[in-house]
């Protein structure tokens, strides 16, 4: 066999594992689900591309969730978490909203939960439901 046509065999060779590579980026891990929505609501990864929300739509691990002016929203992640959200809402989705359980009702205008260290939001007071125990 010649040189060049083994040269060749091994960069096709090499050209094909970099690109099995290239496509086994991990995907995020499904945490839970939209159950009901009304208004304008959407999800992303940091750097992802928008998703607009509906009905039974998939929420990832570390999904940022906002919603709209009119927007609501209710959450079932993990096992027994419940979010209920309300307009102008932004909630980071990490392990502990996932695990947790219980029911959390997310007030009108709270940034709370953002990477970055978001301060509270302000109007209606945050109301944690968990079981004890």
């Amino acid at each position: 066999m010649s040189i060049v046509r083994r040269s060749f065999l091994i960069g096709l060779g090499l050209t094909g594992l970099f690109a099995a590579t290239a496509r086994a980026e991990p995907q995020p891990a499904v945490v839970g689900s939209v159950e009901t929505i009304l208004g304008d609501c959407t999800a992303r990864q940091r750097g992802g591309e928008m998703r607009h929300l509906k009905a039974g739509s998939t929420i990832y691990m570390n999904d940022i969730v906002l919603t709209g002016i009119d927007g609501r929203l209710d959450l079932r992640l993990g096992a027994s978490t419940r979010i209920f959200m309300h307009e102008h809402g932004r909630l980071f989705i990490d392990a502990f909203m996932v695990s947790h359980g219980g029911q959390i009702d997310w007030p009108r205008n709270a940034p709370f939960g953002l990477p970055g260290g978001d301060p509270p939001g302000v109007g209606a007071p945050l109301q944690i439901i968990a079981p004890c125990g």
